[in-house]
């Protein structure tokens, strides 16, 4: 096995050279989500199977959500809702497509300790979530236990064949 560090656009693979080509947890940080996908199919092999998994929101919960993640990851670019993405696999020319869901559980401060947020955003992250425990506009369903705040990322996995 070897890995390869390289753009995404374009993959610098030749066509139908994958069986299985899969992404975790990184289409929130592409600026055009549509060509990556579109490279993503072209670099799998007929019948191959392309797998997405991300997180996806409601519409309405998008915005809030982004906005706390851009303070907490500068190179967060933007989550889809749960509309984008079908429409996105569904006008993507796989088939037999299949998607599912689970919940990423997160304690805020370890999430603060991996991640890059510019001096003085952790405390309005803080503040964000703190404000958000039984409203719910991040889409996040944050609760404190003890002293302790946390909250899931809401994930979806979305697979398909070429």
């Amino acid at each position: 096995m070897s890995w390869n560090i390289d753009t995404v656009l374009p993959l610098p693979y030749d066509t139908n050279y994958f069986t299985t080509v899969l992404t975790r947890y990184s289409f929130h940080h592409f600026l055009d989500p549509k060509a990556v996908l579109s490279e993503m199919i072209r670099v799998c092999k007929p019948g191959g199977i392309v797998l997405i998994a991300d997180v996806a929101l409601a519409a309405d919960k998008v915005g809030a959500y982004n906005k706390v993640e851009k303070l907490r990851d500068p190179t967060h670019i933007r989550a889809l809702s749960y509309d984008e993405w079908e429409k996105l696999m569904m006008n993507s020319g796989l088939k037999n497509l299949r998607s599912a869901s689970y919940e990423l559980e997160m304690e805020l401060e370890k999430l603060l300790g991996s991640s890059f947020p510019k001096p003085g955003d952790d405390e309005k992250i803080r503040e964000i979530f703190k404000n958000d425990i039984g409203v719910n506009t991040l889409g996040m369903d944050a609760y404190r236990s003890g002293s302790e705040i946390y909250f899931t990322f809401p994930i979806s996995i979305y697979v398909g064949n070429k």
